[in-house]
């Protein structure tokens, strides 16, 4: 049995103004582009916001060894 390859994406959450002032949208870009992206490789995707559990930086910290 194989396994699909894992990748955790860091990003910002939510609509964010960049150093130019110009509004990032980070969560679009994230399901839109990033996620779809890295799905179309056969890639399990995360982000912080989607792990479950009390703790997310542990979570976060047990996806980046991974």
């Amino acid at each position: 049995m194989t396994t699909k390859p894992h990748c955790y994406v860091s990003t910002p959450f939510g609509t964010k103004t960049a150093v130019d002032g110009r509004l990032i949208d980070h969560d679009h870009v994230y399901l839109t582009g990033i996620r779809p992206a890295l799905e179309a490789l056969g890639t399990t995707v995360v982000r912080a916001d989607e792990m479950s559990g009390a703790i997310v930086m542990k979570s976060v910290f047990d996806a980046l060894l991974s």
